[in-house]
């Protein structure tokens, strides 16, 4: 005779407790979305929870599209029932939490991350090129001046050295020698201010001329000597995305 296996009695009634809760938080999760308040319950069994509950409704919708109602026990022919949330009600619900729903009522899933760009993208070219270049070409000299003594000045400077003298070994049209901190703060300010100039002039993409930019434009921002400015519908695309978990970003 051959011999079945069974599974433990302890470890089926696990399985059937789990899926009872399971059960459960579906129920409590739908009643949420329903009336805008979710019970506490375990992050895992929601999950799975909230997982059921988008696959029954993406099953719905799947069932419309075929011309199929539902919210019947044996999924007839659509008609209008009273007291049943219509399919509109649950294509809305789903795409208000994972995607959108295409005209042949597909979910396009949302992107979990983007990447702006800042010029021309969230803020006009004008305001980048008019605006913030120009302040940093004209406050190198008192930025220098007002934090001289701070290590992230002299971290700048330090860099500043380094590749002016790359710079100086190549024949880099502009560049200068920078004096020792002996010859005096105002001399190597100086010199440095010479060096910047150039680099800006010559539109270098180089890490020194880069951070040093960064702050002076921190600066001012925090002095209100500057005012950040994007374009008119990007407060509401970075509020939409945030309220839908999506993440964003910028790589410049």
């Amino acid at each position: 005779m051959k011999m079945i296996s069974r599974i433990p009695l302890p470890k089926l009634l696990k399985c059937i407790l789990r899926q009872l809760l399971c059960l459960f938080a579906i129920m409590a999760y739908t009643y949420g979305v329903t009336h805008g308040s979710v019970l506490k319950l375990s992050s895992d069994i929601l999950f799975q929870a909230e997982c059921y509950h988008y696959l029954f409704d993406a099953a719905a919708i799947k069932l419309h599209h075929l011309g199929l109602d539902w919210s019947t026990p044996d999924h007839g022919p659509i008609q209008n029932v009273k007291g049943f949330s219509s399919i509109n009600s649950v294509i809305k619900r789903v795409a208000t939490k994972v995607g959108t729903v295409d005209s042949n009522f597909k979910l396009q899933p949302y992107p979990r991350c983007i990447v702006l760009d800042i010029e021309g993208t969230t803020t006009p070219i004008s305001f980048v090129t008019d605006v913030l270049f120009p302040y940093a070409r004209d406050n190198v000299g008192r930025h220098l001046s007002a934090t001289y003594d701070s290590a992230e000045t002299q971290d700048d400077i330090k860099l500043l050295r380094s590749q002016v003298e790359d710079d100086l070994k190549q024949g880099v049209l502009g560049a200068v020698p920078i004096p020792s901190e002996d010859a005096g703060k105002e001399k190597v300010i100086a010199s440095l201010v010479a060096n910047v100039e150039a680099m800006i002039k010559a539109d270098r993409k180089i890490t020194a001329l880069k951070q040093l930019q960064g702050h002076i434009w921190r600066t001012g921002f925090e002095n209100n000597e500057l005012e950040g400015v994007v374009f008119d519908d990007v407060p509401e695309a970075l509020e939409k995305w945030h309220a839908l978990g999506i993440k964003v970003s910028t790589w410049t």
